[in-house]
């Protein structure tokens, strides 16, 4: 197994910071200049202080966006994006620097979130990866680089982590009690939501309680056609209503913390599939059920001995259930039988973390140590059933099992005026086993046209792997410790997943599995400076990120002229950029602020810039040229924020089968917002915005890139404005606290 100096190199640092001249005296916190301020312990925290590509969304900035969901909360980040099923209008996934659905790992509260669904654009059944509720959250950190010491395996370019609120955040021992109500409407969906909070504390028991009830319907759109068929570009009338419930007990003693919490969340969007109608007698409908369950222990005690400070473990599940239903009928005759046909797609992660620090001098550098274990269980399965029928079952993805068990070490030293190396490497083991039943088996034999697949696709697949992912960062302070210089360097893997097993030939279409798929990796490399003086607040990151063995779904045809679809690696792909942002301060209540993004993305086999095939279900290429500007005025009590938003248009060339070429423009487009918040007394508080203030037309490019594939053979140009964004809307919150 080929081994990198850099990873020998982090190794031998760790080796040298953990010599036995540890240090009984613990020294006092060294404060050092930070992209984000963020209080707690450090191993409470879901990334280390070494990490500077990171955007930290607190509650006042989801207020700001009106974040409901993934789409939303990434309204004014450039170099980050989402896109958004046109059908059911779920975000499909956050996209960081070009990588995006599944690659990006997603936790709450460190949780391992599942994975999303999808199966190629514009399937029915792609179901997204929004099964978060906003109103829990106390913020959102959205790290651009792998926090490979800490996450390990399946982190290859960034993650998002969702924050919730703690008892802590609305009770103490001075007050006791709390309770909260808040109303929410945003025009765009017409959405109403209500959330009630409630906390307590009585000695040294907490609680909370945060329940959110909403409805919506479908997100508006500036498409004119409400004729039935492909050529409508309004939005199909959808109807939608969920809950989130979550709750939090806690023990708190002098040097301990027991928590135990519950969280469930549900979702039900039902869709009139208009698009899909040639007749209103017609029935072309599609329902999806998102349910998720979350529960948690976690335990944490202060030991301040000799070897280690503070302890941490925390055992959680996550039970994703996804059912996508379709039910259609295209004749105008009741004696014609109405067809049903559902997708349960169904994740059970399991998880294990054990979390250790300690903080120790070694001459004259400060170390700040921290080490621990990760183990991960995850179970998928896919069923698909034809009107309810146990003899019309199928699985086109067999069942499979995946095991992480992971180990990290990270050591972050400080000496000297200013300087501070962080070093850290994770060690994974990661394994995959499908369990084909008889179900997966008997679909798998013939396919509708009497075909036959290869049986040797159809046995049970094994993967194993240990990947060793290092990190190393190195900064200087200066300017009086308000400026930063830092360079980096990290390394991230993602094995080969659940869905990259499967196997069908039917339709038209034959996907077989791709024995011998490599993982995915990456290596980065960042340099960048900020600076933080409390008046003025700036900074620049350029990056630079090499992928090996990407994973692309290829089409290809044998020698008999059978056309195949099956995952390959492509060598290596490229993504630079660079990025910026400033926040000014012009007088002691008036702000000016911007960020800007620009990156580049190269597959180096072909050349050609990373995008994706659009009959491929990967997400791939980098946003357009993006900058934003804001001018806000803060005062004690009410605040308000002009924003103003460009991003560049962007051409993408897609090769059909027949030579000929599409084009699918996403014009340059500038939005502007208008938002602002007041404390009308200490317990009443109104946060409102006006969004696209000038009713401009304009397209994501991402939601483009995402639903082209179906548009091929539909003439996609006829209804091009099905994907256009809302015009003119506003939104409204609420909340008054007791």
């Amino acid at each position: 197994m080929k081994r990198s100096y850099l990873t020998l190199a982090v190794v031998a640092a760790l080796e040298i910071s953990l010599s036995p001249a540890i240090a009984d005296e613990q020294q006092e916190e060294v404060v050092i200049l930070s992209p984000v301020q963020v209080k707690g312990k450090a191993i409470a925290q879901d990334f280390d202080e070494g990490i500077h590509s990171i955007d930290v969304i607190d509650r006042q900035a989801l207020n700001k966006a009106a974040a409901t969901d993934l789409k939303t909360l990434t309204r004014y980040m450039p170099g980050v994006s989402v896109a958004k099923d046109a059908q059911k209008g779920v975000s499909q996934g956050i996209r960081i620097r070009g990588i995006d659905f599944n690659r990006i790992t997603m936790t709450i509260d460190g949780d391992r979130l599942p994975e999303g669904q999808a199966w190629g654009h514009s399937s029915a059944y792609n179901s997204g990866r929004d099964f978060v509720e906003f109103d829990t959250l106390k913020r959102v950190d959205i790290l651009k680089e792998p926090n490979s010491a800490k996450n390990g395996a399946d982190t290859l370019a960034g993650s998002v982590n969702f924050r919730t609120f703690d008892p802590e955040d609305f009770v103490s021992a001075e007050k006791s009690y709390y309770s909260g109500l808040q109303h929410a409407y945003a025009s765009a969906n017409k959405e109403h939501k209500t959330t009630f909070t409630g906390a307590g504390q009585i000695d040294q028991f907490s609680w909370l309680f945060i329940g959110t009830d909403k409805r919506y319907h479908a997100t508006k759109n500036q498409g004119e056609n409400d004729e039935l068929g492909n050529k409508r570009t309004a939005p199909n009338p959808l109807d939608a209503k969920g809950h989130n419930l979550l709750g939090k007990v806690a023990w708190n003693a002098e040097n301990q913390r027991l928590e135990i919490m519950a969280e469930e969340y549900k979702n039900v969007i039902d869709v009139d599939m208009l698009h899909m109608k040639s007749h209103y007698d017609h029935i072309y409908e599609n329902t999806l059920k998102i349910k998720r369950n979350r529960y948690a222990i976690d335990y944490r005690v202060d030991l301040n001995s000799r070897w280690i400070d503070q302890a941490n473990v925390r055992l959680y599940q996550n039970k994703l259930t996804n059912r996508d239903g379709v039910r259609s009928r295209f004749s105008v005759s009741d004696s014609v039988p109405t067809s049903h046909s559902v997708s349960d797609f169904k994740v059970d992660i399991k998880g294990l973390k054990l979390d250790f620090d300690k903080a120790f001098v070694v001459g004259t550098t400060s170390h700040a140590l921290f080490w621990g274990m990760d183990f991960r269980e995850t179970k998928t399965s896919r069923l698909e059933k034809a009107n309810a029928s146990q003899d019309k079952q199928r699985k086109d993805f067999p069942d499979a099992k995946m095991r992480d068990l992971g180990f990290y070490l990270q050591d972050n030293m400080t000496w000297g005026d200013g300087w501070r190396l962080s070093a850290g490497v994770n060690i994974d083991h990661h394994t995959m086993k499908s369990s084909p039943d008889a179900i997966f088996l008997q679909e798998g034999k013939e396919d509708t046209n009497g075909g036959v697949i290869n049986q040797r696709y159809l046995a049970s697949q094994r993967y194993s792997d240990t990947s060793i992912t290092p990190k190393l960062n190195l900064s200087k302070s200066f300017w009086d410790h308000n400026a930063e210089a830092f360079i980096g360097y990290s390394e991230g893997v993602r094995h080969p997943s659940f869905d990259n097993l499967g196997t069908y030939n039917h339709g038209g279409t034959h996907l077989v599995p791709n024995l011998d798929l490599k993982k995915e990796k990456s290596r980065n490399y960042m340099a960048g400076v900020l600076y933080d003086d409390g008046w003025s607040r700036w900074g620049l990151n350029t990056y630079l990120s090499q992928y090996h063995n990407f994973i692309r779904t290829e089409d290809f045809a044998d020698s008999a002229g059978q056309r195949y679809t099956m995952p390959m690696n492509v060598k290596r792909i490229n993504v630079y950029g660079i990025e910026a942002s400033f926040r000014q301060h012009l007088t002691e209540n008036w702000i000016i602020s911007g960020s800007v993004a620009w990156a580049k993305s190269k597959n180096r086999e072909t050349g050609k810039e990373l995008e994706s095939n659009p009959f491929d279900k990967d997400r791939l290429g980098v946003d357009p040229f993006t900058y934003t500007v804001g001018l806000a005025y803060e005062a004690e009590n009410w605040g308000a924020s002009l924003d103003w938003k460009h991003v560049n248009g962007k051409t993408r060339e897609y090769k059909a089968d027949n030579k000929y070429f599409h084009f699918v423009d996403s014009p340059k487009y500038n939005v502007i917002d208008l938002t602002g918040w007041w404390k009308i007394d200490r317990n009443i508080e109104v946060n409102a915005g006006i969004y696209n203030l000038t009713n401009e037309k304009y397209w994501d490019g991402i939601d483009l890139q995402d639903e082209k594939a179906h548009g091929m053979w539909t003439n996609w140009y006829n209804h091009l404005d099905r994907w256009t964004q809302p015009g003119r809307n506003v939104a409204i919150s609420v909340k008054i606290n007791i």
